[in-house]
């Protein structure tokens, strides 16, 4: 039987107004620096995997920021948390929040990355795929969550 290794993605470089970030060749970037209600939202896409950086100026804390989001899942028929904690982002005190949600009918798991910056904006970055396939996109959130750079500070 021959081995495989697993290799790392492939990477390219996005570079936005307010940060920098490796994301997998061959996503889509449908929506760059979109304004939604006062936050900006830049999205990636591929098929069925999901990379979106959310910049946002009306939250004071992560958790104020993160509240929202937490009580409308909370309340949709299947979701379910599988870790919520503190960690570190670069040199940023964040909030790792996991969680499987049915969109469209099919279960995605959804690792979002929660932080504040120095200048008091709230990032979050945020990584989705079908559960079916998570195992598979271990390398792109590996990408991701390390790739993020703000150019702004």
């Amino acid at each position: 039987m021959q081995r495989t290794e697993a290799r790392e993605p492939e990477a390219s470089l996005f570079t936005g107004k307010h940060f920098e970030m490796l994301y997998p060749t061959g996503f889509a970037i449908p929506s760059n620096d979109r304004n939604v209600g006062g936050s900006y939202e830049t999205i990636f896409d591929y098929r069925h995997y999901l990379i979106r950086v959310d910049e946002s100026r009306h939250a004071s804390t992560v958790e104020q920021a993160m509240a929202p989001m937490r009580k409308r899942l909370r309340h949709t028929r299947g979701y379910v948390e599988l870790s919520a904690r503190n960690v570190r982002y670069e040199h940023y005190r964040a909030i790792r929040w996991e969680y499987g949600v049915p969109e469209h009918g099919v279960l995605e798991h959804n690792v979002d990355i929660t932080f504040r910056d120095e200048r008091g904006r709230v990032w979050s970055v945020l990584v989705g795929a079908p559960a079916s396939d998570w195992g598979r996109v271990s390398g792109m959130l590996n990408l991701v969550s390390d790739g993020l750079v703000i150019t702004d500070p």
